[in-house]
């Protein structure tokens, strides 16, 4: 398999799905520190699930990004 064909996004997201795959309502934060993802992807990532309808956003900072999400 070379470089090129590694599609790291799809891993990331893949180790954020299993991370989520507790159930329970989870702090974005550890998502970043403990999920293995790349920190500069989970945003994103997030941002796609709940479009797709597998996570819920529970709790927002501010200006709107996620602070506690939930997989559905």
């Amino acid at each position: 398999m070379e470089a090129e064909d590694i599609n790291y996004k799809e891993q990331d997201r893949n180790a954020i799905l299993a991370y989520l795959a507790g159930g329970k309502c989870t702090q974005v934060g550890d998502i970043i520190k403990y999920s293995g993802a790349n920190k500069l992807r989970v945003y994103t990532i997030l941002f796609e699930l709940e479009q797709e309808d597998k996570i819920v956003v529970m709790n927002t900072e501010k200006f709107g990004s996620p602070k506690a999400v939930k997989l559905l």
